[in-house]
């Protein structure tokens, strides 16, 4: 709840993506994997509109992660 409380309340402007991606790890490490694809969902969506990022690196790991957990499902 604190790590969302604080991506939400984020004043910054593109806000970091390290509360999204502590979250989706706190789901892996529950098992809750599609909860932690959702989180992935959500840090993507943050790095496409906020940092305007479109094909990097970063995005294509996330989603690869994404992919491995909706196998699991």
């Amino acid at each position: 709840e604190l790590y969302e409380l604080s991506y939400e309340k984020s004043k910054r402007q593109p806000r970091f993506i390290d509360e999204l991606q502590d979250i989706a790890d706190i789901y892996k490490i529950q098992g809750n994997y599609r909860k932690a694809a959702e989180t992935y969902d959500r840090t993507i969506e943050s790095m496409q509109k906020e940092w305007g990022m479109k094909d990097e690196v970063e995005i294509r790991d996330i989603q690869e992660e994404r992919a491995r957990l909706s196998a699991l499902l």
